[in-house]
């Protein structure tokens, strides 16, 4: 954890100085602070968020581009990576199965604009991008340059994202993908600078509905069946990309 609360309710860093608090369950944190690892806030016993994951050092970099009133947002039961002017980012370094991606995006996308940034620096090396002499009918006017990619051995799970995603390759640049083949391991988008994706996410840029086609029928009936208790929903195809 990147942010605790103090016993006044003031929002603080990693810090020896003072005694942090979670801002989920209010229980007392630990301040890790080594000399390797970049420093962060531990729960002395289980995490109070069962979707916690552990930080790693990508976690903690990416939310120190932003206000700490942004980061660790206490939603319910769970804590968002990343709340902003609107935007919820869900920061992803571990696999994840496909339940768990529909489960966070029915969440999610109850409580505001929800995107995903996947962590796939470890398949860089796999990930071929073409800079097509054409634009297709499909790109859409934005910032940034508009690429084919080719990635061998795509994660299968990519194909039931319903919500914008980007994908942090670790230099300094991120896929922002519009469209996915997973079976024929291709697809196409925008490449944006990790810094132009950051501004958006300030400015309130990034959107949900103008960019996709949602089943709306079967997301109302998983809405039903999302109760206040925390029942979990039952699986669901994969959203389309609008062509």
């Amino acid at each position: 954890m990147y942010i605790a609360k103090t016993s006044s309710g003031e929002l603080i860093i990693p810090t020896k100085e003072e005694k942090g608090f979670c801002v989920g369950c209010g229980s007392e944190l630990v301040s890790k602070m080594g000399d390797i690892n970049r420093h962060h806030w531990a729960h002395k016993n289980l995490d109070c968020d069962s979707w916690s994951e552990g930080e790693t050092e990508w976690h903690l970099e990416w939310k120190t581009n932003f206000d700490i009133t942004d980061c660790e947002v206490k939603m319910d039961n769970h804590r968002a990576d990343i709340f902003c002017n609107g935007t919820i980012v869900e920061v992803q370094h571990s696999p994840i199965s496909v339940y768990d991606v529909q489960e966070r995006e029915l969440f999610y996308k109850a409580r505001g604009e929800f995107v995903w940034v996947f962590d796939v620096r470890h398949a860089a090396s796999r990930i071929n991008i073409v800079y097509p002499s054409k634009y297709r009918s499909y790109a859409r006017d934005a910032d940034g340059q508009y690429i084919e990619f080719y990635w061998k051995q795509m994660k299968k799970v990519i194909e039931f994202v319903s919500v914008p995603f980007f994908l942090d390759t670790g230099k300094g640049e991120l896929i922002e993908v519009r469209k996915k083949q997973t079976r024929e391991n291709n697809g196409c988008g925008w490449l944006i600078t990790k810094e132009d994706f950051i501004n958006r996410v300030k400015s309130g840029e990034i959107k949900n509905k103008d960019n996709l086609i949602y089943h709306t029928l079967k997301d109302q009936i998983l809405a039903k069946m999302y109760d206040n208790n925390g029942t979990r929903p039952m699986r669901r195809s994969a959203i389309i990309y609008k062509k």
